[in-house]
């Protein structure tokens, strides 16, 4: 076959502008419809996100140009893309790397810095025998120097230097972010597969979901995890309810939400029970509200008032004022004769008694006054049996 002439060959490469431009959206209208892989490209890390057509070409192109990026930083800081995408707010992004096949059940663990002072820290740490054999009467006072050097360098290795964020996992970093609703649902929905109980699990820093929107005050994601199951009454780490921490924190409708969910006001650990916090921080109006919950926990809430305002019998008269003063809305005309007549009994609380009786909205309620009046002569105190006569005489005729 003959080659084309020179003039015949110039005049096929030559193209026009519009054919140029129907050729470039043709192809670019091609590379649209095949742009979106359904699997990674062969010989892609374990890991490289599977994008699908319906992700909005923005999100699907950031994750697709980030992933390697993220992988990377994931193994330079020690936070997985899903976590890093939630630090930094892409909601977006992060369900994409859900779609993808991000695990949710994935931890936060920032790689300690490989030097000789980290080293010798953890072996002094580990090995306190050794420790001690080297240290000697200074044992103490050396570790005690390791253990605060220790929380530094884990601090700076830290994503944000933030110590709190170290052993999340993608749901309860998603809490502590305020993640959407919707969002956060999903995470629940396909953690459950990778890890049933996922909505009661603990990170490693002993977290649970639960716990830390009632203690961060997240009222819609409490009403979230409780809807979707999670347990009002599972423990951290740390031995702490959802309840304890509404109650520290003064959270009023949370707390209020979980009494509701069956969570116990009293617990049988070691540690402060819901109502003991309540009463150290002052929290009259969280057990006001919990009195209208139903009668067990009126009953329940009574009955550890009583207990403490009759453990202050026995304090200075300043302390029980004060409890008196802001336990007010909490105190009915009942409540306070019932502790007047125990405070009766007790040698030298007549400066309490007094602080009962002018408290009372209303007289003294005639069914006990003849108990106050017959335990009064009984105390021995002149100055109880003189108030009580005084305040109190009793009528002839």
């Amino acid at each position: 076959m003959r080659p084309l002439p020179r003039r015949a060959r110039i005049q096929q490469q030559r193209v026009t502008p519009a054919q140029s431009s129907t050729t470039a959206s043709t192809s670019a209208g091609t590379a649209q419809v095949t742009s979106a892989p359904q699997r990674p490209p062969v010989g892609a890390p374990v890991g490289a996100p599977v994008l699908r057509r319906h992700e909005p070409p923005a999100t699907a192109a950031k994750l697709q140009s980030s992933w390697v990026t993220a992988v990377l930083d994931a193994q330079k800081t020690g936070v997985p893309p899903l976590q890093r995408a939630l630090l930094d707010g892409d909601f977006a992004v992060a369900e994409a790397l859900l779609d993808a096949g991000a695990s949710v059940k994935a931890e936060i663990r920032p790689p300690l810095v490989s030097d000789h002072a980290t080293t010798c820290t953890l072996f002094s740490l580990a090995r306190p025998d050794a420790f001690a054999l080297r240290f000697g009467e200074h044992e103490t006072l050396y570790r005690n120097e390791c253990i605060t050097r220790l929380a530094m360098l884990t601090e700076e290795a830290s994503p944000r230097r933030r110590l709190e964020l170290n052993g999340t996992n993608a749901l309860t970093l998603a809490v502590a972010c305020r993640a959407p609703d919707a969002l956060l649902a999903k995470l629940c929905a396909l953690g459950s597969r990778e890890y049933p109980d996922i909505l009661n699990h603990r990170d490693a820093c002993g977290r649970t979901p639960l716990a830390t929107a009632a203690a961060a005050g997240h009222l819609n994601q409490v009403v979230l995890l409780l809807g979707l199951g999670a347990d009002p009454d599972r423990t951290t780490g740390f031995g702490r309810r959802a309840l304890q921490l509404a109650a520290e924190a003064g959270h009023r409708d949370i707390f209020i939400i979980l009494l509701d969910s069956g969570a116990r006001l009293e617990t049988g650990d070691e540690s402060e029970s819901p109502l003991e916090l309540c009463v150290r921080h002052r929290r009259a109006d969280l057990l006001e509200a919990g009195q209208h919950v139903s009668s067990a926990h009126r009953a329940a809430i009574s009955a550890h008032l009583l207990a403490h305002a009759k453990a202050l019998l026995g304090a200075g008269d300043a302390e029980f004022a004060t409890f008196i003063r802001w336990a007010a809305p909490l105190l009915t005309d009942r409540r306070l004769a019932q502790l007047a007549i125990s405070a009766v009994r007790v040698p030298g609380a007549v400066g309490k008694l007094v602080i009962l009786c002018d408290n009372l909205a209303a007289p003294f309620p005639v069914e006990r006054l003849w108990a106050l009046r017959m335990l009064a002569g009984r105390s021995g105190d002149p100055e109880i049996i003189a108030y009580v006569s005084a305040r109190y005489p009793v009528r002839t005729g």
